[in-house]
């Protein structure tokens, strides 16, 4: 009789992987320009010049070998006069993730809400598997 749950097969990979929140991190405090956009959109900034900032901004950054993170407000103001000391909580990775609060999005909750459709995907498939098992050899 055939009774390997998908669980024990999913397993076998997901103890296999890794993590390295540190690279991610990384990304993080390297792309968070469309957060600074929202921000920019959010003071009254048209979206289209929003987006003109922050390309200038990101340029900046890169010519400068800096991270959007290590920008003093005084640098940040060279792009616009409508940065604040508020841009930096905007900027933390935290924020990052989760400003992205939508249905796939890479918001904590959203994250979560689908680790449980998928463990609950999973477990259906278990419960197929047991139950038609023999029917597939």
């Amino acid at each position: 009789m055939f009774r390997m749950p998908c669980r024990f097969i999913i397993g076998r990979y997901h103890d296999q992987m890794k993590m390295y929140p540190s690279s991610e991190l990384y990304t993080l405090q390297r792309q968070p320009s469309q957060n600074i956009a929202d921000f920019l959109v959010g003071k009254g900034l048209p979206f289209r010049q929003a987006h003109e900032v922050i390309g200038k901004t990101v340029l900046y950054c890169i010519n400068e070998g800096k991270f959007l993170l290590d920008l003093t407000l005084e640098e940040f103001m060279q792009f616009s006069p409508l940065f604040d000391e508020n841009i930096y909580a905007v900027l933390q990775p935290e924020a990052v993730v989760n400003a992205r609060n939508v249905y796939g999005g890479t918001a904590t909750v959203q994250v979560k809400a689908a680790i449980e459709r998928a463990e609950q995907a999973l477990h259906e498939a278990n419960e197929w598997v047991v139950k038609h098992g023999d029917a597939i050899l």
